[in-house]
């Protein structure tokens, strides 16, 4: 049996308004309400503060003219319909006043200040605690994550959203009848949820979750495998495994050979026949399977079969045409174009780029953050730095890419300032400050850095957590 905590809601007037509010639960999120009422409609904001902070003598939130305050805004939308509610959502654990204010064109009304307890997450979500500096850009940002757990822990691993401090504001329960979580990332309109689930096998699951609790858009992604992305034009892409005959490789020529695809299916698709794709490295890299590590062996991660090119992490190209995949056992950051052909190759031994720096190459990295600059494309790169010479040290690396020259350089560099190794996943997102968000898995722990490499804020958990991203602007 699983105990769940859900989010409590109190509907008791403090100050009278224009109209009374209601207050119940979400259809998905159990940290998420909705805030109802019956007309006016028109421009509606919902606004909350802490019960530590609410003065009835404040000034009324909303309007051109007012700063925010101690209330701070939680939702807001064009609403017609006679009764209209509002989500309250990313809010942490505790007793707050809420208030909504709707602007109909020509008149401004105020709802009553209503009661709101938000209740604790269940004992499943880790607690985290928080050293914060001044030299902190995260704000009123948020983190978004994943707890992770191996495959035979399912019933660990569930999406949440920390604040700056550290609160959990937003949680889903675990469902191990869809698998661990793989990822839990923004879309890019900032309101919902991309979560990839893992079955490992053909009913595995994409859920777009809106923040606010309401919608949840379920797409079958069969054989999914470390990463899940939402395309501009809505779809879903996702890697996937794909197999080869026994004797694909030369070296184990008993065993049937593990690979990687980029499929795309459109969202809300329920019937695997919508699965189209877009990448095998099997059918189309310009290399045969070969032994390439120590992890190139009958049984290393696939169960029956020998893995060749490990592909963990997939991104959006940021000049929107198709996507970067690095393959982990063959360290090679690719571009692969929408229409399925290779544009470009970083590292490996097939890379079609030439290095202007001397230091170190990709060695067993993952990545989820590009972006593009008038200097050329960047990527962030955590590499794990796997089977250097002890003592192992890993590390994060932005690369500048050059396409049209055939180049690609390093700008920026960060060893790991405790000299430790990372030896599975590990996550970096730029900050729009220009901190850099890092995720030491091994140590359950997130650090945001200056450029110059100071530690100005540490989130540290009892559980580890997965691929990360900040968020400065979500919206239930």
């Amino acid at each position: 049996m699983t105990l769940v905590t859900v989010l409590l809601a109190c509907e008791r007037r403090l100050e009278e308004g224009d109209f009374p509010l209601s207050l119940a639960p979400s259809t998905y999120v159990p940290s998420v309400a909705r805030a109802g009422w019956s007309g006016p409609e028109g421009a509606a904001e919902l606004w909350a503060v802490p019960k530590s902070d609410y003065d009835p003598g404040d000034p009324l939130p909303g309007g051109a003219d007012f700063e925010g305050g101690d209330w701070h805004l939680v939702s807001s939308a064009t609403l017609e319909d006679a009764v209209v509610e509002l989500p309250v959502a990313l809010l942490y654990p505790g007793e707050w006043r809420l208030r909504v204010v709707v602007d109909d064109g020509g008149a401004r009304t105020v709802s009553d200040v209503t009661e709101h307890e938000v209740g604790e997450p269940p004992s499943a979500v880790t607690p985290a605690t928080v050293t914060l500096d001044a030299g902190s850009t995260l704000g009123r940002g948020f983190v978004v994550a994943h707890q992770y757990a191996p495959a035979g822990r399912p019933e660990e691993t569930l999406p949440v959203i920390f604040d700056r401090e550290g609160r959990v504001v937003w949680w889903m329960p675990a469902d191990p009848t869809l698998g661990r979580v793989l990822r839990a990332v923004p879309t890019a309109d900032q309101r919902s949820l991309l979560i990839q689930r893992d079955l490992r096998g053909p009913d595995d699951v994409v859920d777009l979750v809106g923040l606010g609790g309401e919608t949840l858009v379920r797409t079958v992604t069969p054989d999914a495998t470390h990463d899940a992305v939402q395309n501009a034009d809505g779809s879903i892409s996702y890697l996937s495994y794909t197999y080869g005959a026994a004797g694909s490789m030369p070296e184990y020529p008993g065993w049937e050979v593990a690979s990687d695809a980029v499929r795309t299916v459109p969202a809300g698709a329920t019937e695997p026949s919508a699965v189209s794709t877009s990448w095998d490295f099997l059918e189309d890299y310009v290399a045969e399977p070969a032994a390439q590590c120590a992890h190139t062996v009958p049984n290393s991660f696939v169960p029956g079969k020998v893995e060749w090119t490990h592909a963990n992490s997939l991104i959006v190209d940021p000049g929107g045409d198709g996507w970067y995949v690095l393959a982990r056992f063959i360290d090679a950051l690719l571009h692969i174009r929408a229409d399925g052909t290779r544009a470009w190759e970083v590292g490996g031994d097939h890379g079609t780029l030439t290095p202007t720096f001397s230091g170190p190459e990709l060695r067993h990295a993952h990545a989820s953050h590009a972006w593009r600059e008038d200097d050329g494309d960047h990527v962030l790169v955590f590499d794990n730095r796997t089977h250097d010479p002890a003592p192992v040290v890993s590390r994060v690396i932005e690369l500048r890419v050059d396409p049209e020259n055939g180049t690609y350089d390093q700008v920026w560099e960060l060893y790991d300032p405790q000299r430790r190794s990372t030896d599975f996943l590990g996550d970096a997102r730029r900050l729009p400050s220009g901190n850099t968000l890092v995720d030491w898995i091994g140590r359950r722990e997130l650090t945001e850095f200056t450029p110059a490499g100071a530690a100005v804020w540490t989130l540290e958990t009892e559980i580890p957590l997965g691929r990360v991203v900040y968020a400065g602007a979500l919206r239930p």
